[in-house]
Formats: C-alpha cells, sequence, structure tokens
C-alpha cells in the first residue's frame, strides 16, 4: 500500500533466529512433562553415582572394621582379600547407622579401644555439649550466658518523687544454669523432679555447689526453660537496701502473694526482627500479673514457676525463642514499694543467643 514500506527479515539476523525458532519448536513437540523428567533422570543420575562414590569411599575407610558376629577382626591376612571384600559388603549392609554418617570409631586410633572411661567419659561431654551448653566462643548459637547488665537501669532512690532512673549495680545472684528440654509431662517444678527434669540443679549440687539457688521455670507447653541463679557466699550487704529486700523475697520472711506483687521480669531484644521488637517494649513487668506464676519452696532453693502457654507474654516470648533467630537478655527484678526499698538492684540476669526451643533435648 502507498505509505507503508514492508522490511522482511533477511541476512544475518534471518539466519540466526533461525535455530531459536527449531528449539523453539522442538520444545513445544516434546512437551513441559517429558522435558521436566529428562531433568529429573538427570538429577537421579547424579544422585545415584554420589552414592555410590559415598558407598566405596566408607568401604576403603572401614576396611580394618570387619565384623564377624559381635566381635571385630582387625586382623586380616592380606591373603584373604577376596573373603574380606565380601564381607565388608555383607556388613556395610547391615550397618546401624545412616548412610551419610561416618561412625566416629573409623577415625578412633585402635590401639585405645581398652580406654573405657575416656569413651564415656567424652560420651558425657558430648551429651552436654549437645543439649543447651553455655557460650564458649562469640557467634556460637543456641546457648546461654551471661548478659550485659551495664545499660540497664532501674528506680533510683528518688524514684517515688521523681520517676527518674539510674544505671544499676552489678547483679545480686550468680547465674549457674540453664537447661531447655521438652517433656511429654509437664514439670511444675524442676527442683523436685528427677535429675533428669532438674538437670542445672543436679550439676549445680554435684559439683558441691550448696548455695542458695532460685529458680525460674518457663513453662512454654512442651519445651520449658530452667535457669538457675545462686546466692554469692559473699551475697550483698544486708545494710544495702536491696540486699534487705533480697533476704526477704528468699526467706520466710515474704509470703507468695508479696513475691507475686515484687518479681519482675525486664527482656531485651538484642537481635531480631523489628516486629518483634515492637511487640516486646524493653519494660519491666510484674511476672505474675502477665503469666500465672507459683512459688515452691526445695532443699535451699527458691522456684518460681511460670506458665507462658496460656498468656500473651508468654506466647510472645516463646517466639522469641522459636527458630534461632533472636538473641535475648533477660533479668529478674524485686520491686522497690517504698523508700527504705530504694534503689533497686538487678536480681540475675542471662542471655539467650539464638535459641531454637524445635531443639530442645526430650526428656
Amino acid at each position: 500500500r502507498a505509505g507503508r514500506v514492508v522490511v522482511a527479515p533477511h541476512g544475518p539476523r534471518r539466519r540466526a533466529a533461525l535455530p531459536s525458532m527449531k528449539l523453539a519448536r522442538e520444545r513445544d513437540a516434546v512437551g513441559p512433562k517429558a522435558a521436566m523428567g529428562a531433568v529429573t533422570g538427570a538429577r537421579r543420575g547424579a544422585l545415584g553415582r554420589c552414592k555410590a562414590s559415598c558407598k566405596r569411599l566408607k568401604l576403603w575407610m572401614c576396611r580394618r572394621h570387619v565384623v564377624v558376629g559381635d566381635i571385630e577382626d582387625t586382623d586380616a591376612s592380606s591373603t584373604e582379600t577376596a573373603s574380606t571384600e565380601d564381607s565388608l559388603e555383607e556388613w556395610y549392609e547391615q550397618r546401624d547407622f545412616d548412610s551419610y554418617f561416618f561412625p566416629l570409631s573409623m577415625f578412633r586410633d585402635r590401639g585405645h579401644e581398652d580406654d573405657t572411661s575416656s569413651s564415656e567419659c567424652c560420651t558425657d561431654s558430648l551429651s552436654l555439649l549437645s543439649s543447651f551448653p553455655r557460650q564458649a566462643s562469640p557467634g556460637q548459637s543456641h546457648c546461654w550466658g551471661d548478659a550485659d547488665w551495664s545499660s540497664v537501669k532501674v528506680r533510683s532512690a528518688g524514684y517515688l518523687q521523681s520517676r527518674r532512673k539510674e544505671p544499676s549495680k552489678a547483679p545480686m545472684l550468680e547465674l549457674v544454669d540453664v537447661d531447655l528440654f521438652t517433656s511429654t509431662q509437664e514439670v511444675l517444678a524442676a527442683s523436685a523432679g528427677p535429675p533428669s527434669v532438674g538437670c542445672g540443679i543436679s550439676r549445680a549440687r554435684t559439683r558441691g555447689d550448696d548455695r542458695f539457688l532460685f529458680i525460674v521455670n518457663f513453662r512454654m507447653g512442651a519445651a520449658q526453660l530452667v535457669v538457675t541463679w545462686a546466692l554469692p557466699s559473699c551475697g550483698p550487704c544486708k545494710t544495702e537496701p536491696a540486699g534487705v529486700l533480697l533476704e526477704r523475697f528468699l526467706g520466710l520472711g515474704m509470703g507468695d502473694d508479696e513475691r507475686h506483687d515484687r518479681l519482675k521480669l525486664l527482656p531485651l531484644l538484642i537481635e531480631g526482627p523489628l516486629l518483634l521488637r515492637s511487640a516486646m517494649p524493653p519494660k519491666p513487668a510484674i511476672l505474675s500479673r502477665q503469666c500465672t506464676t507459683v512459688y515452691y519452696r526445695g532443699d535451699n532453693c527458691l522456684e518460681a514457676s511460670v506458665d507462658c502457654a496460656g498468656a500473651s507474654f508468654g506466647k510472645k516470648l516463646t517466639k522469641l525463642l522459636r527458630g534461632g533467630g533472636c538473641v535475648l537478655s533477660m533479668f529478674a527484678i524485686i520491686e522497690g514499694q517504698a523508700e527504705e526499698e530504694l534503689p533497686e538492684r538487678l536480681l540475675g540476669g542471662v542471655a539467650l543467643f539464638n535459641v531454637d526451643i524445635d531443639r530442645a533435648t526430650p526428656r
């Protein structure tokens, strides 16, 4: 038509477009299902080759660990190579560990197998490390440690008139143990339960620590977090207002009703999502007003058992301890309500580093 110029594709551009058009036609002819099947088959082939290589590697490493019945044969001669290969193959197929797991016995020096005491000690150490350890180095996750209290403020001496707060002194109690576990039955009093659910208390007593213990048992449904503090032998000065209040709180001079109105919990989210930071403001709250709290007195100890499953505050705390994405510090404070009880001082603190309650040890 007049006024229109039609340019047909030609030259190098036309020739370059032909292969892509051909591939598109072949793809349409094969279909997406067949293409996906080809990709899946290639992946399965690669996985099979990986498994075969892993199997050959383990057979090579286990050559000295031929099992005949219940006895390990580590002295096979070179003339029994064929039978050794058959025995290795049979042993490998009847192994009692996962196909991608190398037993520690493969890497252990065979000359020290009779040292049962060292192996038992190693097992105990591994069990303690795998449960819920104290932080040994910066950056370690799913562990606990001492919290940084230097920037925490508490009620000052003239708080009732000025409403001003001041930096607290060091916590009055020493953090000795934190335990995280799951149980099919809720443990109301960890201090009165068996050693398996009161590991922190049992470990302290086993070490010969006969100091007075204060325990806070956070019951979060199937999971429980048990924090244990100890009263130092050279405890806070009894002439100090916070020290006098602490003696009444831990002793028989204060009833449970008054403890309910005194014990405060200050959560500080050090690292975590912004949404959780807004949901858990850094303000102290009377614990019994947020969660149902019951006190148990045991042998030279006092325990506060906190039900976190049925309260909004407890549910928020549980979210912070799920997934391993938060670093949380918690401080316990005895509230000073009169001038002679001020200034306040931190009772105890604990830091939880990237804790995931789904990794808790079942008891």
